[in-house]
């Protein structure tokens, strides 16, 4: 399913129009990515958590030639699916 799609079946199941559903996803889009930005936890019941981590410098290893390359810190996002989502996800 793509956001065209979410957003079509948003507009049918909540009775507005795309507009409007298109309008509500890209702002819950927008406030999540700026509350994972700001390092904030964002948890949406039934769903999950999205959160920020940070990855230390490392050394690592060139694939091709093994030779030892400096990896950079950097940070990253963990979303952790909530217990209802992976029930749903587990049935059989």
């Amino acid at each position: 399913m793509n956001k065209v799609q979410i957003i079509e079946s948003m507009a049918v199941a909540a009775d507005i129009g795309y507009a409007d559903a298109e309008r509500v996803l890209e702002s819950m889009i927008c406030r999540v990515i700026e509350a994972v930005s700001a390092n904030e936890q964002v948890r949406i019941g039934g769903l999950g958590s999205f959160s920020q981590s940070v990855r230390s410098a490392r050394i690592g290893r060139n694939p091709a030639t093994g030779a030892p390359l400096k990896i950079a810190a950097s940070k990253s996002i963990q979303f952790r699916a909530g217990e209802a989502f992976k029930r749903q996800i587990n049935q059989p």
